[in-house]
């Protein structure tokens, strides 16, 4: 058995793992990515129990209930990206009802709406779904069994399928939910970029334990295929998700405490009651002027390789698939 992996196979496909990387989660408990070199997928072990997954993606931990996480100034960066999303995908899809899987606050949501969308968003935590509901006046359910079959045109699940116990049968999920020739829009974290070989303990995107599973270009559209999909398109440049991965990632790979940049920008703490997320704060500011070109050179190379940090694959239903199990 590998150490730190509870499990000595694969839970997809039965074959040898290995730890890819490892690191101290909430409550200071160790976690370790398991992966399997055949299925290009990653697990994150131990998976945190369902309380400790509440508490992670509460209103109070993760964003406030009008789902601001950032200063504005890049909070108008963040919304200026969500409806250049929205304009890619009426290259694929025009306008009809829309379900945003993951919609937390339901910012996304209401971009889609601004452009003539009818829209319905899942959010599995009651207290962010209820915010979504109270501040937006969006319909959010909290479970899939509230929509019915083959009643939406566009799914979006944006960088949420990696919180889900159960990601294969979400996709069939989907399919489900597609009317024909639906399209589903999916991205997530790539352990199969030069950004989580290259930095792998110090990978921005590792976010343990909420991330249960860590992806792959590869694993997602094979699962796709598998599930009644046809891959249109794989995006492998995002600008925000990829080039502050590089960055926050090279500046984790020095030694700095992990994402302290990242905690800065999404809380504005100082910290100067704690010298070494202070020092860690000001060495990442100072190291900004040449770490952020670097960090962009990076991202487009990987990107042209096919192995960006980050990816979103966009595919159109063409087959139900009826099989129930999951994984």
């Amino acid at each position: 058995m590998n150490a730190g992996c509870t499990d000595s196979s694969c839970s997809m496909c039965g074959r040898p793992v290995v730890v890819f990387a490892a690191h101290t989660g909430a409550g200071e408990k160790k976690y370790s990515v398991c992966y399997c070199e055949a299925c290009v997928l990653g697990k994150t072990v131990p998976s945190p129990d369902d309380a400790t997954l509440h508490e992670l993606h509460s209103t109070q931990y993760y964003r406030n209930g009008e789902g601001v996480r950032f200063a504005t100034p890049f909070e108008w960066l963040v919304e200026g990206m969500r409806r250049w999303r929205v304009y890619r995908l009426s290259h694929f899809v025009r306008n009809g009802r829309a379900l945003d899987i993951g919609c937390g606050s339901g910012r996304f949501l209401r971009a889609l709406r601004h452009s003539g969308w009818e829209v319905a968003g899942l959010e599995l935590n009651d207290d962010t779904a209820t915010a979504a509901r109270t501040v937006h006046g969006l319909m959010v359910e909290t479970a899939l069994g509230a929509f019915t079959d083959e009643s939406f045109d566009l799914i979006s699940i944006t960088h949420v399928l990696e919180h889900i116990r159960d990601p294969r049968q979400m996709l069939a999920d989907c399919g489900r939910l597609l009317k024909p020739g639906g399209v589903i829009a999916v991205a997530v974290p790539n352990i199969d970029s030069w950004q989580a070989r290259w930095t792998r303990d110090g990978w921005f995107h590792l976010d343990l334990p909420r991330h249960l599973w860590h992806f792959s270009e590869g694993w997602l559209s094979a699962t796709l295929n598998e599930c009644g999909f046809e891959v249109l398109k794989a995006r492998r440049l995002d600008l925000a998700h990829n080039i502050f991965g590089w960055l926050q990632s090279l500046l984790n790979s020095l030694g700095l405490r992990y994402n302290r940049f990242y905690s800065f920008l999404s809380s504005d703490d100082l910290d100067t009651d704690n010298l070494t997320h202070y020092f860690s704060l000001v060495v990442s500011l100072l190291l900004l002027p040449l770490f952020i070109p670097l960090s962009l050179l990076l991202a487009v190379l990987e990107a042209l390789f096919h192995a960006g940090g980050t990816v979103e694959i966009i595919a159109r239903r063409t087959a139900i698939e009826h099989r129930s199990e999951g994984n």
